[in-house]
């Protein structure tokens, strides 16, 4: 009775280490699984943002010319930029 004892705990106890370690990756899996969905959702996210800003430069000209102006220091014709520095201290 005592044999049959020991040989269940020692089968229960084989179970258990085999499990732990498939468990520990399991959520380490699932933690990657969660990170990897978040920066989807954020690449997206992004993706989005800019398909709009990439419509609006190809179909408004007043935006296009805004962005031309800030970005890139583009004049009008006849118009000259001035570029304000700030005094040193």
């Amino acid at each position: 009775m005592l044999k049959k004892y020991k040989f269940v705990i020692i089968v229960c106890a084989l179970g258990i280490l085999t499990l732990v370690p498939a468990f520990s990756k399991y959520q380490d899996l699932a933690k990657r699984n969660r990170y990897i969905e978040s920066r989807i959702k954020q690449i997206s996210f992004e993706n989005r943002s800019l398909a709009s800003r990439q419509h609006k430069l190809q179909t408004d000209p007043v935006f296009a010319e805004s962005v031309a102006r800030h970005k890139l220091n583009v004049a009008k014709e006849d118009e000259v930029i001035y570029k304000v520095i700030p005094e040193k201290e």
